[in-house]
């Protein structure tokens, strides 16, 4: 029989989602019920409104995981951005963290969600080109001490020193931007050795008219 979960102190907003949400799906039975032994719920629903004490950006969620045999479960997941300080700015970094079927046991699947503007920076030591996380703390994690909000505390750590993430360059914005500097100099100077015949030849020119 598992062990009651220790008592819990005054919960934010997000924890006191976290733990009614938590309580519904883990009690769920039958063709329902997520994938994780008796022994251990009760230990997965305290990670997990810990973290969203600790990190309010980060959702507890139950969602379909497809495996790489082709298996698809549905699983608990957590959610949203994780909070990064670089260079003195804070950033948020895309991620969820799945829970797999033998959590606590054996550490969560991490990966990073990169909006349609970012890229995962290419040879980061850390995340791969498919946005797959592997950090020293899932390397060593240990059950039943290890836990989520140490992990995403690593996380936030280690990608704040090296930011797996950048923006990626819109294309036609700099293309834009190229094409009217060049044109802006090419108006000034057809402008300054043709006077105002030689603006008048480039209707693209927006130079000054002589006074």
């Amino acid at each position: 029989m598992a062990p009651p979960p220790p008592p819990l102190g005054p919960a934010s907003p997000g924890a006191q989602y976290a733990q009614q949400f938590l309580s519904t799906v883990l009690s769920q039975r039958g063709p329902l019920a997520l994938p994780y032994t008796e022994d251990v719920k009760w230990l997965i629903r305290q990670h997990l409104v810990a973290l969203a004490e600790s990190f309010p950006s980060l959702h507890p969620k139950a969602s379909a995981f497809t495996h790489n045999d082709g298996r698809t479960v549905n699983l608990l997941q957590a959610e949203g951005t994780i909070p990064i300080v670089y260079q003195g700015a804070v950033y948020n970094i895309p991620a969820v963290i799945w829970l797999l079927e033998p959590y606590p046991r054996s550490p969560p699947a991490v990966f990073l969600t990169p909006t349609r503007d970012m890229v995962v920076k290419p040879g980061h030591p850390h995340v791969d080109r498919s946005g797959s996380v592997l950090v020293p703390y899932l390397r060593s994690w240990v059950f039943p001490s290890s836990n989520l909000v140490d992990l995403v505390r690593s996380l936030s750590h280690l990608f704040g020193l090296d930011p797996p993430l950048y923006t990626r360059q819109n294309p036609n914005k700099s293309t834009a931007a190229t094409r009217s500097a060049r044109l802006s100099m090419l108006c000034m100077a057809t402008w300054r050795v043709y006077g105002e015949r030689g603006r008048r030849r480039w209707r693209g020119c927006s130079v000054p008219r002589r006074s």
